[in-house]
């Protein structure tokens, strides 16, 4: 095969992978609408009556009984998520002790590709005191469209996206404030 046809087509296939990169690594963002998510069901009774959910089962994000959620995507292998770890759980007890919001917010984190001995273990480690959920299959992560770990967002009932921090943030009470700028 000629040189010129070589460098043609291996430009055109550079070309077209570039083209569909941006659409495969969209991130996240608000006001995008991911819909009524699907969760594995929770590991404990207390994570059960935390979110208020009737059944021991899988369950939606319309089945919690608040009307946001902050889910956490991370990964047990993720040494950002590591260190982001403690301050979520400042920004849990930020959100628990502020009677505004103690009551309309429900965090719940997911672990991408991970199992529920992996993420129990995870959450006895770090003493996560909010319900840690496996994502083996990584079929809700998928879902999120997030380009990596850790990934943060405040999703109302609709699932709609009303706040992102994409990796780890640097203050839980930033990220407390940015969350009370966008609840109602």
């Amino acid at each position: 095969m000629p040189k010129k046809l070589v460098f043609a087509l291996l430009v055109a296939l550079v070309s077209l992978y570039g083209l569909a990169i941006p659409g495969a690594m969209a991130e996240v963002k608000v006001g995008d609408t991911l819909g009524n998510l699907q969760f594995s069901k929770p590991l404990t009774p207390e994570d059960q009556k935390y979110l208020g959910l009737a059944q021991d089962a899988a369950f939606t994000l319309k089945e919690v009984n608040a009307p946001y959620v902050l889910l956490e995507a991370f990964g047990t292998s993720c040494s950002h998520c590591l260190a982001q770890a403690p301050k979520m759980n400042n920004l849990y007890n930020l959100i628990a002790q502020n009677p505004k919001l103690a009551n309309k917010v429900k965090f719940i984190a997911v672990g991408g590709g991970d199992n529920q001995f992996g993420v129990t273990m995870w959450r006895k480690q770090l003493k996560i005191p909010f319900p840690v959920l496996p994502d083996q299959d990584t079929s809700l992560t998928k879902k999120l469209n997030i380009p990596g770990t850790p990934t943060s967002m405040l999703l109302d009932k609709s699932g709609k996206v009303l706040w992102v921090h994409i990796g780890a943030f640097d203050s839980a009470e930033t990220a407390f404030s940015e969350i009370k700028a966008v609840i109602k």
